[in-house]
């Protein structure tokens, strides 16, 4: 019943559809979604840190923090 869907990784997005057909078209890549083509630098997944040292972890906030500030101000959420 989700408008959208974010996930950190595509494997993540196509198991979901895998799941729920009706989903296709919801699941979007954090990281990307917003972006302007050219605009990524990097790979457009968030690799899951589990087991990495903490710079990892760090590393991974920051990705998420600046990604979800991002769908924030595109679907007019004030922070």
């Amino acid at each position: 019943a989700s408008d959208c869907i974010f996930v950190m990784e595509p494997f993540h997005a196509e198991e979901i559809v895998r799941r729920v057909p009706g989903a296709a078209g919801k699941a979007h890549l954090l990281k990307p979604y917003g972006l302007q083509p050219g605009e990524l630098l990097g790979p457009p997944g968030i690799p899951d840190p589990i087991g990495k040292p903490l710079e990892v972890y760090e590393v991974c906030f920051a990705e998420i923090r600046e990604a979800v500030a991002r769908v924030a101000k595109s679907l007019g959420v004030r922070a």
